[in-house]
């Protein structure tokens, strides 16, 4: 019986003692305003959705790693330009969705010539390489 009374006595104590320590602790902040909520993934029309399964695991992944900006102004663009965009370094798949339309305008202009200029140059041969042809 004696240790039950030491177990209640000390119950009793702690339980007096925990509110005198919580309220010397400091007050967390107000918050103002509510946490905003995290980025929810562009929303896709079905069709999208589809062309999105026939692409490899790896370009889906891709695609899921952009931002939701970037992944909106995808799907705006026409087909031949949503080809040399899956080209462009993801830094500047952001930055050229956050430009103006004239500037977006400008962009796709010089990325347009690029690519062109590219597919019209000859590739390069390796003269190291045995089956490469050699030009005399």
């Amino acid at each position: 019986m004696r240790h039950y009374s030491l177990l209640v006595s000390a119950a009793m104590a702690a339980s007096f003692s925990y509110p005198s320590t919580a309220q010397d602790a400091p007050a967390p902040p107000p918050m103002d305003e509510p946490m905003a909520e995290p980025p929810s993934p562009a929303q896709i029309d079905p069709a999208a959705q589809a062309q999105i399964d026939s692409w490899p695991p790896e370009q889906q992944a891709a695609y899921a790693s952009w931002p939701v900006e970037a992944q909106e102004y995808y799907w705006s663009l026409p087909p031949y330009r949503q080809a040399l965009f899956w080209r462009i370094s993801d830094a500047d798949k952001l930055r050229l969705s956050q430009m103006t339309a004239d500037e977006q305008a400008a962009s796709w202009e010089a990325l347009e010539r690029n690519a062109a200029a590219a597919a019209a140059s000859p590739p390069e041969t390796d003269r190291d390489d045995p089956d490469s042809p050699v030009e005399e």
